[in-house]
């Protein structure tokens, strides 16, 4: 489809505004100290995404949760909280094997936040474990593991880890 000479103005119009916009934003996150460098999740390859995608539709398996369970030293009552998916309906998933898509998402959502504190504080367990479950002045007292419930909480781990693995006083 042609574009016309007013849509090619508007859109050049449209794509410096949105230029001007961000370069306010890496002003203001250079200001803050925070880095240029991207984080964990914008490293993640298209491919690896569109996996994703495919894998949450299809359900993941629930295997996932006792992963998520055992990298945390976690009770079965709190991975229920979090995930935001009943124990008894656990239970169910383990028997039927998969997850349903909107419970693979908070599952993946999860999945990711403990995957970039591995990187930031490395495999062994106990550090992982005690990060996640002692409050921090940066959560407002609160601890990490009480925040993966909601996709605002889980930013705000997220955002945390990244400051401390640029090294940006929390």
């Amino acid at each position: 489809m042609a574009v016309s000479g007013r849509d090619k103005k508007a859109g050049k119009t449209q794509k410096k505004s949105l230029r001007t916009r961000s370069t306010a934003v890496e002003i203001s996150g250079k200001e803050r100290g925070q880095s240029d460098t991207p984080n964990a999740a914008d490293r993640i390859s298209p491919e690896s995404l569109a996996q994703a995608v495919r894998d949450i539709r299809s359900g993941y398996s629930t295997g996932r949760i006792d992963t998520i369970k055992k990298a945390l030293n976690l009770d079965s009552e709190t991975v229920a909280r979090i995930s935001g998916i009943n124990i008894r309906t656990i239970a169910r998933r383990k028997k039927e094997g998969s997850l349903r898509p909107d419970e693979s998402d908070r599952v993946y959502r999860i999945s990711q936040v403990i995957d970039l504190a591995q990187s930031v504080f490395g495999e062994k367990p106990e550090p992982l474990q005690n990060w996640f479950k002692t409050p921090k002045p940066a959560l407002n007292g609160e601890t990490p593991i009480d925040l993966l419930d909601t996709d605002p909480g889980l930013h705000q781990v997220r955002r945390l880890l990244n400051q401390i693995a640029y090294g940006i006083y929390t």
